[in-house]
This record gives structure tokens, C-alpha cells and sequence, in this order.
């Protein structure tokens, strides 16, 4: 599952003292610079070149943290050279400095790391445990808790505004029920429905080239019986399953409750699509799928640490330390198929 979220890294695994090789040692030491120095808003903002590829394998495997982020970042990219030229750059940043990879060759591609000096007793060595998929009960106990958090802003609480803002529910909803084990699932209509039951989620997605299960005149009534949720494709049923478990009881999915063989229909209702999210308790994004049937959940690579520490060493103080962490938003979600689509192709 992809949420648009940045992480608070004050609440993120933590690798204490993590091990660095040489070159990012150095880095670090002139990063470091950059806080509390007269003189920070005099430092050259460009590095001088960072590594050669080899020097960026041997590093990698030897456990460089740093090294191996950018390693894995660089591999997994269809873009990038096979053996790009390495730079870095790093600015100031409020509180924070901002540390940037770069691969030349004018692409937008690299790793970013945030830097902030902060105090001992600031620091918490638990954080969240990351489990090694998006699908599991501590990714959906950690959304959870971000969803108390949310119902509790006036900005984010739209669910509980939607009678006073006159919003009103979609058209057509899935309902979903809110039983585990469940296989099924039937299209109602939104004014049917009694106040309590106003909460429903939303999803976006890639709609991809494949034919896939559509509302359409011939099978409305079919889809208002009740239809098994096993014809549908991937990210559609993974969608279901989230809503069922946060006892979300109703889904609004575009290819499921507009009627896709209705230009009236599809008119009337895509004037109404802004209200629709808008009216949304929580919207799913499909993020790294590029067709409804890629699914939502994937695998979490447990290797790397979310957040570590380096021990400040120019201006040495026992209870002053480097915490870092990385930042991949661009590449998981500003990079992903979902933000890079056409809305033509997408729900």
C-alpha cells in the first residue's frame, strides 16, 4: 500500500552509530559544518565528485548504509547508466540538511538524505517496527494510529463535514460489508443509506490496457444482487480488503459505480468526481501499479535502515548527535505510475 504521507523520522526504526565508509565519513564531517557555523551560508553547495561506480559496489558491500541506499536506488532504476558518475549535493534546510546523490547525465534520479543534529535524550531507539510487507497487521495497526491522529484535524476530518458542507454521498457505492473472510460485495445507492453509515473510502488506480470487470447497463442489476469479488482484478479486491479492515464498510471505485457504457451517466457524474474524494474518509492509491491488476500491497526491503545516527566529531559533544534519514517520496510516490498517468487512463 502507497500512502502520500512523509514519515515523521523521529518515529522510524533506528540503526544507532551506523557504519560509513571513509568518503561518507568525510561527508558527514563537513556537513556538520553547516549547523550552528558562522560561516554555513558560505559552504560550497556542490561536494566535490562523490565516487566511481566500483568505489560505490565495494562500499555498498561492505556495508556502507549510505552507500548501500544509493547502490540499491541506482540498480533499481531503468533509467539510469550502467555506470553513472556520482556526485553530491547538500543546502540548508531549516533545521535540517538536505543531502542529495546525484547520477548525472542531467537525470533527475538519486537519493535524498535529511540531516538534523539533535540531542541524546531526544531520541527514541524503538520506533515503528517495519515489517517486510505492506499487507501486514503492523503496516495496518501503524495506519491506524495515523487515522486517529487524522480524526482529530478539522482539515482532515472531511468525513465527519460531509452533511454541513453539503457534500452528500456518491451516487453508486460498493458495500463491502466489514466481515473478515468475506467474498462478496454489492453496488447501493448512497441516498439509501441512513446518516451513521456516511463514512466510505475511495480508491485511484492505473485502469492499464487489460479488459477487466466494468459496471455497465447489462449488468447493473447483477452488481446491486451482489457479485463475487474473486472477478475482480487485483488492486480492486486489495482495496476491499483494506476497507474491510479499518471497518470501512462502503468503497467508491470509478469503474465500479459509474456506468461505463453511459455518457450520461459518466457527464453527470464527473462533475460531482472533486466532491466524491473530496467526501472521501480515506483514499487508496494504487501508487506502483500500472493496470488494476498490480495490486496495492508489495514487498518492503528490510535491509536498509530507515534512520540512523553518526556521531558528530568537529564540534564533539556527548549528547549531540547526527540523526538521518531517508527520503524516498519522489522516487515511491511522485516517480510512481499512478502520479506520472494521463486522467484519461486512471480512476
Amino acid at each position: 500500500m502507497s500512502t502520500a504521507r512523509r514519515d515523521d523520522p523521529h518515529d522510524l526504526p533506528l540503526r544507532l552509530d551506523a557504519q560509513l565508509c571513509t568518503q561518507c565519513r568525510e561527508i558527514f564531517d563537513q556537513v556538520e559544518l553547516m549547523f550552528g557555523s558562522p560561516a554555513a551560508d558560505s559552504l560550497p553547495p556542490f561536494f566535490p565528485q562523490f565516487k566511481q561506480w566500483h568505489e560505490l559496489e565495494t562500499a555498498a558491500s561492505s556495508g556502507c548504509v549510505l552507500c548501500l541506499a544509493l547502490h540499491k536506488r541506482i540498480e533499481a532504476s531503468p533509467i539510469c547508466p550502467t555506470k553513472p558518475t556520482l556526485s553530491l549535493r547538500a543546502g540548508r534546510l531549516k533545521e535540517y540538511v538536505s543531502m542529495y546523490f546525484d547520477v548525472g547525465l542531467s537525470l533527475s534520479l538519486g537519493l535524498d538524505v535529511f540531516v538534523q543534529v539533535v540531542t541524546t535524550t531526544m531520541m527514541t531507539t524503538s520506533g515503528s517496527a517495519l515489517s517486510g510487507s505492506t499487507s501486514s497487521p503492523e503496516t495496518f495497526a501503524q495506519i491506524r494510529a495515523w487515522l486517529r491522529i487524522c480524526e482529530q484535524h478539522d482539515t482532515c476530518n472531511c468525513w465527519a463535514q460531509i452533511n454541513g458542507l453539503d457534500i452528500g454521498l456518491p451516487l453508486r457505492l460498493l458495500d463491502v460489508g466489514q466481515r473478515s473472510g468475506r467474498t462478496d460485495f454489492r453496488l447501493v445507492y448512497g441516498e439509501m443509506l441512513p446518516p451513521q453509515e456516511s463514512r466510505y473510502m475511495t480508491l485511484s488506480h492505473c485502469w492499464g490496457v487489460e479488459p477487466i470487470l466494468k459496471l455497465t447497463s447489462a449488468n447493473l442489476d447483477a452488481f446491486c444482487n451482489g457479485m463475487s469479488e474473486t472477478q475482480l482484478p487485483k488492486s480492486f479486491q486489495d482495496a476491499i480488503s483494506i476497507a474491510r479492515y479499518l471497518d470501512i464498510r462502503y468503497l467508491w471505485i470509478d469503474a465500479l459505480c459509474i456506468l461505463q457504457d453511459s455518457s450520461l451517466d459518466w457527464k453527470i457524474q464527473a462533475q460531482t468526481m472533486a466532491q466524491v474524494y473530496s467526501g472521501s474518509y480515506l483514499n487508496i492509491a494504487a501508487s506502483d501499479s500500472s493496470n488494476s491488476s498490480g495490486g496495492i500491497f508489495s514487498e518492503r526491503d528490510k535491509t536498509l535502515p530507515v534512520r540512523f545516527t553518526v556521531p558528530l566529531k568537529c564540534t564533539p559533544q556527548a549528547d549531540r548527535i547526527l540523526l538521518c534519514h531517508f527520503d524516498a517520496f519522489e522516487d515511491d510516490m511522485v516517480r510512481s505510475p499512478l502520479n506520472r498517468r494521463s486522467w484519461g487512463e486512471t480512476g
